[in-house]
């Protein structure tokens, strides 16, 4: 998948960033172990059954990458694909966390043949948490995407705001806000802990995307 990842971008003194897990180190499992949506998340361990989701390992750059169906470049283009790469190993972080964090981008998505949520409760509450967004993180959310026009970025994420606000900036909102510890600056990380950057109603949101995670 090329492009922008949910969890990149350079931060703003006033609107923390998304950014790539470089955080304190944790622990993690064996090189070769199977990797798994972490056990706090049922509803997300049985989304990722559901919908025959690889979670591999596999080489490249950062920290992990997600394929949708049919991708170009994936290593598995009849599934979609999450691949963590050796980067978040290095780093310290275990790589369950961060292939549940990146499994929330198809948590959200919808079926690109027919354009039905995978999940309909998940992509709903997507859609209220952007609509929420403060007039502030839009208007930053623009200027990134004006940025990324710039520099001439290609892809779907890149085609509109709309896509890159529902593909790049709202995942990675809300990755930030549900898996704070795998932010990368120590600010960012105790910004996003607070939900210092959300609205009210984003904070409430985001609760009840948590209560939908770990119900059984």
């Amino acid at each position: 998948m090329s492009g922008l990842q949910p969890n990149t971008g350079a931060s703003a003194p006033s609107t923390p960033t998304p950014q790539a897990p470089v955080g304190p180190p944790q622990r993690v499992r064996g090189e070769d172990s199977p990797l798994q949506i972490e056990g706090r998340f049922p509803r997300l361990q049985q989304f990722v059954k559901d919908q025959n989701i690889s979670l591999t390992r596999g080489p490249g750059e950062g920290y992990a990458e997600i394929f949708p169906l049919g991708e170009g470049g994936s290593p598995d283009p009849t599934r979609r694909v999450v691949q963590v790469r050796p980067l978040t190993r290095e780093k310290g972080f275990d790589p369950n966390s961060v292939a549940s964090a990146d499994a929330l981008h198809f948590f959200g998505d919808v079926d690109r043949e027919t354009g039905k949520p995978l999940d309909p409760e998940f992509y709903g509450l997507k859609q209220d948490f952007i609509k929420n967004m403060s007039p502030r993180e839009k208007q930053f959310a623009d200027k990134k995407f004006n940025e990324a026009k710039a520099e001439k970025r290609t892809g779907t994420n890149f085609e509109s705001k709309e896509s890159f606000m529902q593909n790049v900036w709202g995942d990675a909102l809300i990755r930030g806000a549900i898996f704070p510890e795998l932010m990368s600056d120590p600010q960012d990380r105790e910004d996003h802990k607070n939900q210092v950057h959300l609205t009210d109603k984003q904070r409430g949101i985001v609760k009840r995307m948590q209560q939908s995670l770990s119900r059984q």
